[in-house]
């Protein structure tokens, strides 16, 4: 290693290696405070699933992190597997910041310097929450972190003068070549390291290789890569998570290297590249903070002081960023790719660190000063932006779930998504849903078994791919659970079972079990029965816990006579002087999809909701409801409550107290 000289701790390795640690222990720490405590949705919900299951993941196989996810997931001794599996991630988070402050110090940097840029990794928000559930993410970080520090190792050592480093260069080489195939082997954007390795390749002082060497490396390359026969392999033995069956060569072809898919999604027109880069530029600024400025010091001096890196780190960051750019998923930008730029990011920060501090040196400003200004000074704005992703990651945790279902990747809203509605669901059913909810489904049917018998359909990805006819035609008069709102189950008789919506052919007249019984009349004949509380796990409970950050309640209706009115609902939080701080509207029952008019007599229907409670001050506040119609735009009538025959003056019904 080429290291600064100026370099305060580079007589005292224990320090240097304490530094290593903290920078390792500290995010680990962070990660694992705010990791997802239960199952999640989408692809990191995907990957709770398939290492423990041995499955077969979608496009590209993953068939390393599948394999080293079913050893970890099986060999750590507590918890559940998707919380181990999310604690996968951290530990490859808080690695990836480890390996930034070796690529650092590799490069020549001190170890101030290394500290900083290996912990501002750990402050980018896409880091942060990606190093807290399962999935491909905080591992490709890693991953790129270690494949430019064994290709800083081997330049180091071809451009050395003393012997011992240069015939260790061979050694080097031959790492590199197997890091190579190990990353491709996790996440195919590795392959972008081939142009920066090209390029090192050419401004290196020529040598000329040795065939041995040179054939040793092809296969030590080539290994790790012999994981993809795991695909097939597993697949022709049963898989129990299997959507691709890649047994033959076209499906094989078809799963690792998605050429239709490749084709269909990077095809943004060249007019909109700008515009997009400009979004990109963005991103990474707002993800950074002031630490950017610090990223382009960083730019700057690694460019003067050690170009060929620079060109390798640009290179590689540039390719990745043009993908992102030309990912057509819409008018937003497919981000996620974007954490292997970030760990590039990183390096740059600690190195416009030694850029400051070697600059400092320049105009007399004495060693120690520079140490105790600029490193102080870099380490706050760390902390501080380090605090507000720390923030950020707390408060999504305690968010409601959205409208249609579909950020399934924090605290527990995966979680209580189908937790809630578990005790409703009736045997066999067959669950509809986007692929967000979907890989719950799939968690809770193959790895902790609580819904065994249920069927899964996602259709092509969305609910909307398929309709209340498909269902039927595939799965007969099997029960029909649905994982979101959506315009086709309208007329079915949709009625809420926790969050999920259930269909069926013909109303229902029976409320759902457990529920506590409040039996409220209002005009025109249209009665509340009673509600269900939920906890943030989404368990049924009779009070709500003291300080949840959020209120979910099932209501109960029932239409004592046929509606002449399309009814909709205002559920309120009011606080000590009867002010509404909190308040869900909709405009119909069940999500908009059930308007009472079209109700039979005596029918049952639930409906489900969830208020915020997040950033109330501590108190006893009241749930009220108020029930209305509106005869013309413009235009609300409110329900009046009938009790014993007589009409309540107030329209605004309280239903519970809530301590918060």
């Amino acid at each position: 290693m080429h290291h600064h000289s100026d370099d305060p701790c580079s007589k005292y390795p224990a320090i240097i290696w304490s530094a290593g640690l903290f920078v390792y222990l500290l995010p680990l720490l962070l990660f694992i405070r705010t990791l997802a405590p239960a199952e999640v949705g989408g692809d990191a919900g995907e990957f709770q699933v398939v290492p423990y299951v041995l499955g077969i993941p979608h496009y590209t196989g993953y068939p390393l992190y599948t394999l080293l996810g079913w050893l970890w997931s099986h060999l750590i001794p507590w918890s559940s597997p998707d919380v181990r599996l999310n604690l996968l991630s951290a530990c490859f988070g808080a690695l990836s910041g480890l390996v930034v402050f070796l690529c650092i110090r590799e490069l020549g940097g001190s170890t101030p310097a290394a500290l900083i840029g290996g912990l501002a990794l750990a402050t980018v928000p896409l880091e942060w929450r990606w190093s807290t559930i399962a999935g491909v993410r905080a591992a490709a970080g890693t991953f790129t972190a270690l494949l430019f520090l064994v290709l800083f190792r081997w330049m180091n050592a071809v451009i050395a003068k003393r012997s011992e480093l240069h015939a260790r260069a061979r050694v080097r080489w031959l790492v590199l070549a197997f890091v190579f195939g190990l990353a491709l082997a996790h996440h195919r954007s590795s392959m972008f390291f081939f142009a920066s390795l090209a390029i090192v390749a050419l401004l290196l002082p020529r040598s000329r290789p040795e065939l041995r060497t040179m054939l040793l490396s092809l296969i030590l390359f080539a290994l790790p890569l012999s994981l993809y026969l795991y695909l097939p392999l597993r697949s022709a033995a049963g898989a129990p998570y299997d959507q691709f069956h890649p047994t033959t060569w076209p499906r094989f072809v078809t799963l690792v290297f998605a050429p239709q898919l490749s084709r269909s999604l990077l095809s943004v027109p060249p007019s909109e590249w700008l515009g997009r880069a400009l979004t990109l530029g963005a991103t990474l600024r707002n993800d950074l903070g002031p630490l950017w400025i610090v990223a382009m010091v960083g730019l700057a001096g690694l460019l003067l002081q050690r170009a060929r890196e620079m060109l390798a780190l640009s290179v590689f960051g540039a390719l990745v960023s043009a993908q992102v750019i030309n990912w057509n998923i819409g008018p937003e930008l497919n981000v996620v790719y974007l954490i292997p730029v970030y760990v590039i990011c990183a390096i740059l920060i600690g190195w416009g660190i030694e850029t400051l501090m070697q600059v400092a040196q320049r105009v007399h400003l004495a060693p120690m000063w520079a140490f105790s200004i600029i490193v102080p000074a870099a380490l706050i704005l760390v902390a501080l932006r380090g605090y507000e992703t720390y923030r950020d990651q707390q408060s999504a945790a305690k968010r409601t779930l959205d409208a249609y279902h579909q950020d399934l990747t924090a605290g527990w809203l995966g979680h209580r998504l189908f937790t809630a509605a578990l005790p409703y669901l009736p045997p066999r059913s067959v669950f509809a849903g986007d692929w967000e909810q979907a890989t719950i489904a799939w968690y809770l049917k193959l790895v902790s078994k609580r819904l065994p018998e249920m069927s899964i359909d996602f259709g092509n990805g969305s609910l909307s791919s398929l309709s209340y006819v498909k269902l039927k035609q595939e799965f007969g008069n099997r029960p029909i659970i649905l994982g979101r709102a959506v315009s086709w189950a309208a007329g079915h008789h949709p009625s809420a079972v926790g969050p999920l919506i259930s269909l069926a052919s013909e109303p229902r007249f029976q409320p759902p079990p457990g529920m506590t019984h409040e039996v409220l009349t209002f005009q025109g004949g249209f009665s509340l029965l009673g509600y269900q509380l939920f906890n943030e796990r989404g368990d049924r409970v009779q009070q709500l816990p003291d300080g949840s950050p959020i209120l979910p309640i099932m209501l109960v209706w029932r239409a004592d006579q046929v509606q002449t009115h399309n009814l909709s609902v205002s559920l309120r939080l009011l606080n000590g002087h009867g002010s509404v701080v909190r308040s869900q509207d909709r405009s119909s029952p069940v999500y908009g999809l059930a308007p009472v008019t079209s109700w039979t007599k005596g029918e049952v229907v639930s409906d489900y909701y969830e208020l915020s409670l997040n950033g109330l001050a501590p108190g006893m506040y009241t749930l009220a409801l108020v029930l209305y119609y509106q005869p013309k735009p413009g235009q609300f009538v409110n329900l009046h409550l009938i009790v014993h025959g007589k009409e309540f003056a107030d329209t605004t019904v309280p239903l519970l107290t809530v301590v918060h």
